[in-house]
C-alpha cells in the first residue's frame, strides 16, 4: 500500500502539473534547442544522423561538428516512419523524461534510507526542483535527461562501490555514451563518480577507492570513444574552435549572476531564477531556505553511534552541494582553460546542487521519529513547491505559466503554429534553395538586462527544419566569416534592396520567405511590410506565425559553377560594389591571409573576360557531387557555393585527392583554382572529407554500443544467478 501510494500520488501530479497542459495544441520551444514539430521536418532531423554536415545547400548555415546528438537523430528517423509528428516526439520524450526523473531519483533514494516514504519524498522534491520546472516550460529536453540520468548514475556507482557490479559498470559507461549529447557533458559524470568515491572513503579506504575509481574512469571513457569516435575524430582533422573553445567573458557573467553564492543557499538558483523568486509571496519565501536548513538539521541530528551507511549519505549530500560554490569560486581560472565552455553550462552545477538537497532532504524525514516535526517538514515542502502544484507560475495579477513579462519572448511557450500552411506554400513554391525570415519570432530578446549584451536569434523552427530554407543567425557564437556576412546580408536589406537581391542572387537564394505579423527583434530584418521587386502576398493564414510574402530572386547561382569572372576585394569593398558585378561573380581577398597562387592569377584576368568552361554536376549524396567540365581552355575557378570549410576536397574519379589552390570566394563560399594542363573536358568529385570518414565509422560506433548493452545483459544475468 506504501509503495502504491508513494507511485500513484505523484503520477497524479505528474500528470496534471506537467502532461496536462502539454495535451494542449502547440509546440514547446526553447532558445537552443528548437524541435521540429510536423512528421515532415522529424524526418528531416532524423535524416541527418548519418552525416557530419547538416547544412543541405545554403551557404548561409553552418556546417555542424558536434554529432553527438546522431542517436538521438536516429530514434527520430525510426519514428517518423511511423507517421508521428514532431510535436507528438518532443512531448513523449519530455514526458518519458520526467517520469524517468521521479523514478530514477525514487530508487536511490530508497536505497539510501530504506524507507519508501522516504524515499518518495525525497524523489518528488527532486522532481519540482526549479530547474525541472524551468527547463521543462523552455523544452529544453537534454537538460531534463541529464538530471533524469544523475540518480541512475549514482545507484549504479554506489553498486559498483558496495558489490563490484561489472554490469553496473558497464551500464554506467553505456549511460554516459547515450547521453553525450552536449560536449561539455562528459565532465560532469565523472565529477559525479568522484564525489560519490569520497563519500565511501572511511568504508572502502583509499586503495580500494583509487582503484575503483579508476576502473569507472576507463569504463566511461573508452565506450566514450568508441561509440563517438566517427564524428569526432574527422572532426578533429579540420580543428575547429567550437571543440576547445574558452569561456566567453559573456558567459562568465551569467555565470556569476545567475550562480552566485547567495542564490545557491537558497536551493533556488536556475537559469531564469529571478522569475521564479517572483512567483512566492513574500511571506512564503523564507521557504525557499528549507532546503539548506534541512543540511543544517541533518548535520545536527548526529548520533554517536551512527552507523557508517547513514554517515556516508549525509556526506554524500554534503559534497553534491559543495560542486557548485567551488566551481564559482574559482571560475576564473577555470575559463581560462581550453574545454571551460563548462563554466557557461551553469544548469549542470545546478543539478548537483538538487540532488544533494533532495537526498538531504529525504535523510532528514528518515532520521525524524516523531510526527509533528514530520507535519512541519511536509508542510513547509508543500508551500516550497506550491507554485508548481497550481501547475503554473502566479505573479501579481498576472497568470503566465512559465513565462514573466520580462522576458517573455526569451521563454518558452505553448505555441498554435500553422505549420501546415507555412510547409504547403515552401512546397507548393518548389523553392530549391530559400531563405527565412521569421520577423520576430527571435527566441531570445534583442535585449536581457540579465547578460548586459544586445544580441538576437533570427531563426527558428521554420527554417532549422525545412529542407529547402534556412534561416539568418545573429549570435554571439557565430564565426567570423558567418557574422560578417549575416550583418552585411541585413545591412543590405535594410539600406539597398537591390544589393540585397544581387547578394542573395550570388549565394544561390532563389526565393525569400518572410513570416506575417510580428515585429522583428534584429531593427535590420526586413518585417513584413517590407518589399522588393518580385515580392507577393500569399493570402495563406491570418497568423502571426504564416508566411504572409514570398519574394522571388531573379536567376540565381547553381550549387557548382566555373568563375568567368576573378577580382581582388576586402570583405568592405565586396559588400559595398556588390551591384557592380558580372556573370558568375567570384572574389577574393588577397591580403595577408589571401592565397598566393589564387592570387597570382588575379593580374593575368584583369583588363579581359575569360569564357569559363561548362559545368554540371550530379549529386552523389548531400555532400558529395560528381562535376563534369566540358570547354576548358584556360585555368578556371570552380566553386561550390557552401559555406567554406576545409574538408570539401576535390579528387579525380579514381579517389585520387587533387591538390588544387583552395580559398574563401565570395567571402563565404568555397573555391578552387583549377589548372588548364591541355585538356579540354574533365571529372571530379567535391566531396565533405570529414563526413565521408564519419559515414564509415558509424558501423563502429553503433557496434561498440550494441556489444557493450549486451555484454551488459551477459554480466548482470551471471551476477544475479551467482547471488542466488
Amino acid at each position: 500500500m506504501k509503495w502504491i501510494i508513494s507511485i500513484a500520488f505523484p503520477l497524479a501530479l505528474i500528470y496534471s502539473i506537467f502532461v496536462h497542459p502539454m495535451s494542449k495544441p502547440g509546440l514547446t520551444v526553447g532558445s537552443d534547442w528548437i524541435f521540429p514539430y510536423s512528421n515532415q521536418q522529424l524526418k528531416h532531423l532524423g535524416s541527418s544522423w548519418n552525416r557530419l554536415w547538416n547544412d543541405y545547400e545554403l551557404p548561409t548555415g553552418s556546417q555542424t561538428p558536434h554529432k553527438n546528438l546522431f542517436l538521438y537523430e536516429l530514434l527520430a528517423n525510426s519514428l517518423s516512419a511511423t507517421g508521428i509528428s514532431g510535436i507528438a516526439f518532443q512531448k513523449i520524450m519530455v514526458v518519458l523524461t520526467l517520469l524517468l526523473i521521479y523514478f530514477a531519483s525514487l530508487f536511490l533514494f530508497y536505497r539510501v534510507t530504506k524507507r519508501n516514504d522516504a524515499a518518495s519524498i525525497g524523489a518528488v522534491i527532486y522532481l519540482f526542483s526549479p530547474i525541472v520546472f524551468n527547463y521543462f516550460s523552455m523544452g529544453w529536453q537534454f537538460v531534463l535527461l541529464f538530471i533524469a540520468v544523475m540518480p541512475i548514475l549514482a545507484l549504479l556507482w554506489i553498486n559498483f562501490l558496495e558489490k563490484s557490479s561489472c554490469s553496473s559498470l558497464l551500464a554506467i559507461a553505456i549511460i554516459s555514451a547515450i547521453t553525450f549529447f552536449q560536449s561539455q557533458s562528459v565532465f560532469w559524470i565523472p565529477i559525479l563518480l568522484i564525489v560519490i568515491t569520497v563519500s565511501f572513503l572511511p568504508q572502502i579506504g583509499w586503495k580500494k577507492a583509487s582503484l575503483k575509481l579508476f576502473q569507472g574512469l576507463f569504463a566511461v571513457f573508452f565506450l566514450l570513444a568508441a561509440v563517438h569516435v566517427s564524428w569526432y575524430y574527422p572532426t578533429s582533422l579540420f580543428p575547429s574552435k567550437t571543440i576547445t573553445a574558452s569561456t566567453s567573458a559573456n558567459d562568465i557573467y551569467r555565470f556569476s549572476v545567475v550562480n552566485g553564492l547567495a542564490r545557491q543557499i537558497t536551493g533556488w538558483g536556475s537559469l531564469f531564477n529571478e522569475q521564479f523568486e517572483l512567483s512566492f509571496i513574500d511571506k512564503f519565501k523564507i521557504f525557499t531556505y528549507l532546503p539548506i536548513i534541512s543540511i543544517i538539521l541533518l548535520v545536527g541530528i548526529s548520533k554517536t553511534k551512527e552507523s557508517s551507511f547513514k554517515r556516508k549519505y549525509k556526506i554524500l549530500s554534503l559534497l553534491l552541494i559543495v560542486v557548485s560554490p567551488v566551481f564559482y569560486i574559482f571560475r576564473y581560472p577555470i575559463s581560462s582553460l581550453p574545454l571551460s565552455i563548462i563554466i557557461r553550462d551553469n544548469s549542470r552545477f545546478i543539478i548537483f546542487t538538487n540532488l544533494g538537497f533532495a537526498l538531504a532532504i529525504s535523510l532528514l524525514w528518515s532520521n525524524i521519529k516523531a510526527k509533528i516535526p514530520k507535519i512541519f517538514l511536509l508542510a513547509g515542502l508543500a508551500l516550497l513547491i506550491h507554485p508548481y502544484l497550481y501547475g503554473r507560475l502566479f505573479l501579481p495579477r498576472k497568470q503566465v505559466y512559465g513565462l514573466s513579462e520580462f522576458s517573455k519572448d526569451q521563454r518558452a511557450r505553448n505555441l498554435i503554429i500553422p505549420w501546415q500552411e507555412n510547409e504547403g506554400l515552401i512546397r507548393d513554391e518548389k523553392t530549391q534553395k530559400g531563405l527565412f525570415f521569421p520577423v520576430g519570432g527571435a527566441i531570445t530578446s534583442l535585449n536581457d538586462s540579465r547578460f548586459q549584451v544586445t544580441f538576437s536569434w533570427v531563426g527558428d523552427s521554420d527554417s532549422f527544419y525545412t529542407p529547402s530554407v534556412s534561416g539568418l543567425l545573429i549570435s554571439d557564437k557565430n564565426e567570423s566569416k558567418t557574422d560578417i556576412f549575416i550583418k552585411s546580408y541585413l545591412g543590405l536589406a535594410n539600406n539597398d534592396k537591390e544589393s540585397f537581391s544581387r547578394l542573395s542572387q550570388i549565394y544561390g537564394i532563389d526565393k525569400i520567405f518572410i513570416r506575417q505579423g510580428l515585429i522583428p527583434t534584429n531593427p535590420l530584418s526586413p518585417s513584413y511590410d517590407w518589399t522588393m521587386q518580385g515580392c507577393r502576398e500569399t493570402n495563406k493564414n491570418d497568423s502571426d506565425w504564416a508566411i504572409g510574402r514570398v519574394c522571388d530572386i531573379p536567376k540565381p547561382y547553381p550549387l557548382i559553377f566555373a568563375g568567368s569572372y576573378l577580382q581582388n576585394a576586402t570583405p568592405s569593398a565586396f559588400f559595398g560594389n556588390i551591384k557592380k558585378t558580372g556573370d558568375f561573380l567570384v572574389s577574393v581577398d588577397c591580403g595577408d591571409g589571401g592565397n598566393k597562387a589564387v592570387c597570382q592569377e588575379i593580374p593575368k584576368r584583369s583588363g579581359s573576360k575569360v569564357a569559363a568552361p561548362q559545368i554540371t554536376y550530379q549529386p552523389l549524396g548531400p555532400t558529395r557531387y560528381q562535376v563534369e567540365v566540358k570547354d576548358m581552355k584556360t585555368n578556371f575557378f570552380l566553386v561550390l557555393n557552401k559555406t567554406f570549410h576545409r574538408g570539401w576536397i576535390i579528387t579525380d574519379m579514381n579517389g585520387r585527392r587533387l591538390d588544387y589552390a583552395k580559398t574563401t570566394v565570395n567571402e563565404l563560399v568555397n573555391g578552387w583554382l583549377v589548372p588548364y594542363e591541355g585538356i579540354s573536358s574533365s571529372k571530379f568529385i567535391i566531396e565533405f572529407l570529414p563526413g565521408s570518414i564519419y559515414q564509415k565509422l558509424l558501423p563502429f560506433s553503433l557496434g561498440s554500443l550494441a556489444a557493450a548493452m549486451l555484454g551488459a545483459a551477459v554480466l548482470y544475468y551471471f551476477e544475479k544467478k551467482k547471488r542466488r
